[in-house]
């Protein structure tokens, strides 16, 4: 897992000054053309493997390497493809192109800058209603707050941006705050540095989580697997310490007088190469039919592999797709291309999946068209 996302990074680097020095004249071809490249390649390679990124201790520098890589290449690609369109309509229009390309990589550094600020700190809170007969009379109106994908660690040291998370969650006054996966980048040390912070959620039926692909830390580097579910351990440890009810594969009743609803909580099932960890039999157990259930589980894509038509669950949330941090109006983002369910709200018969986008950001602290986002379903009960 480490190595490919590293491969990743280094062909984002490498390839886009490769094309340059073929696209060049060769006049202007000189070892300093290549050396911001240079530069950053070293540096990515010190990040994965000397003293940082995938490192038990968090760390701010690397997330500022990770924007320096992105404007480098942006900058790259777009000399790229101002040279290609040289080569296609001639040198004629150099200079027309020339003016072009100044004037894209000036809005895509702007459309970036406008990511890494306003875009990222963006907190919106959207609403569901859920209208069923089985929601109990005593549960009507109950609010459920819904986030996923915290991510704490791409944040570290930024205790104000942190705290704004929490305040946005509390603000919707919930009964139940529910966190479907994904606390953590690499290491348990990255909520252990801003307990009291998250500490500070607040719900009258309190906080229950379930694990996503990053909190079994499989993209930090530990010296064998004993090491790395010790860690993983410390993780659930810190989770529960904070007072989150954790479920494992389990669920649990959450009772009004003689009423109930049932949080269901499975382990991260994805695809392949993801942990594929849940049991929903087992966390179904001894569950009543009829009885609302709700399912948490982190990846999307369990919802049709286990859930569709296999139970009769009517209500499952899940993240993980972030909406790949990027949007554009009419509903599109890149996600759709990799998940059939990415964000929202998606309906099979009487059963229903909401995606939430999340509430941090995975590794780049960049959103655009995307912003963070709390769900906030309401419980009615209808005749």
């Amino acid at each position: 897992m480490v190595l490919r996302v590293t491969l990743s990074f280094l062909l984002l680097i490498l390839v886009p000054p490769l094309l340059l020095w073929c696209l060049l004249p060769r006049r202007w071809r000189c070892w300093y053309v290549l050396l911001p490249s240079w530069l950053l390649t070293l540096g990515t390679l010190f990040l994965f493997f000397g003293a940082g990124y995938v490192s038990a201790e968090p760390s701010v520098w690397r997330t500022r390497l990770l924007v320096t890589v992105l404007f480098v290449s942006v900058t790259e690609l777009g000399v790229v493809v101002c040279l290609l369109l040289t080569r296609l309509f001639g040198t004629q229009r150099r200079h027309s192109l020339l003016y072009i390309y100044g004037v894209v990589v000036a809005a895509l550094m702007v459309l970036m800058i406008y990511g890494l600020t306003t875009g990222d700190s963006t907190i919106v809170t959207r609403r569901l209603l859920v209208a069923e007969k089985n929601v109990p009379r005593a549960f009507d109106d109950y609010r459920i707050a819904v986030v996923s994908d915290l991510h704490v660690g791409t944040h570290f040291g930024d205790t104000a941006h942190l705290s704004a998370m929490v305040a946005a969650v509390n603000a919707t006054k919930p009964d139940l705050i529910c966190i479907v996966g994904d606390v953590v980048n690499f290491s348990e040390k990255e909520i252990e540095a801003v307990r009291p912070i998250f500490s500070r959620l607040v719900a009258s039926d309190g906080v229950i989580s379930v694990m996503g692909n990053h909190d079994y830390l499989g993209y930090g580097l530990y010296p064998d697997s004993t090491e790395r579910l010790s860690h993983i351990a410390r993780l659930q440890a810190i989770e529960r310490e904070m007072g989150w009810d954790l479920l494992l594969n389990e669920k649990r009743i959450i009772r009004r007088g003689a009423d109930s609803i049932v949080i269901v909580g499975t382990e991260n099932d994805g695809e392949p190469p993801m942990p594929q960890l849940a049991n929903l039999a087992r966390a179904m157990e001894g569950t009543e039919r009829g009885a609302l259930r709700i399912l948490l589980t982190h990846d999307p894509t369990f919802w049709r592999r286990a859930v569709v038509g296999k139970t009769d669950i009517p209500l499952t949330f899940a993240g993980h797709t972030h909406g790949f941090q990027f949007g554009l109006p009419g509903g599109f983002s890149p996600a759709q291309w990799c998940y059939n369910e990415w964000g929202g709200l998606y309906r099979e018969g009487q059963q229903r999946l909401y995606v939430t986008t999340g509430l941090g950001d995975n590794l780049i602290p960049w959103r655009l068209g995307m912003p963070a986002e709390v769900l906030v379903c309401s419980l009615r009960h209808v005749e």
